[in-house]
């Protein structure tokens, strides 16, 4: 039977949308519904692995991870200092976030239906389209030496 895909509309323009989340029920839920809505989703357990590999250049169309992990702002910092082309959407939980500490990250309240979550994927890549791409900064030594151990 063949695997129907209503976005996009081939299986190989799918987005590739890498979950931080080191639930791993919730990671599995999350990108199980991403998969129905056709994305292809990959989850990391932490921000550091997230970090890994996007610096290893495995192919990531936008990143979704949580405030309240630990690393998670560092993680936004990171972002925007590597790889400013890379939308992220940062979720949280009541926590008030200033614009400021997002780094430029869309914010998503929690909690969310999985189908809020792919709206705002599908928005977010939308407007990266429009944006001007920067480049990164030039990197000195290793681009792994994070200081992920707060937020």
């Amino acid at each position: 039977m063949a695997d129907i895909v209503a976005y996009p509309v081939l299986y190989g323009q799918r987005h590739v949308v890498l979950i931080v989340e080191s639930d791993a029920r919730r990671a599995a839920l999350v990108c199980g519904r991403l998969k129905e809505s056709g994305f292809h989703a990959v989850s990391v357990a932490g921000t550091e692995q997230a970090a890994a590999m996007i610096t290893l250049g495995v192919t990531v169309d936008i990143v979704v991870s949580d405030v309240g992990l630990q690393g998670g702002l560092s993680l936004a910092r990171w972002v925007m200092e590597h790889r400013p082309d890379l939308p992220l959407i940062l979720a949280s939980e009541g926590a008030r976030v200033s614009k400021m500490k997002l780094c430029g990250a869309e914010l998503l309240e929690k909690p969310y239906a999985e189908k809020w979550l792919a709206e705002k994927i599908r928005d977010c890549l939308l407007r990266n389209c429009f944006r001007p791409v920067m480049k990164p900064k030039r990197r000195v030594g290793s681009a792994l030496l994070l200081p992920f151990g707060g937020r």
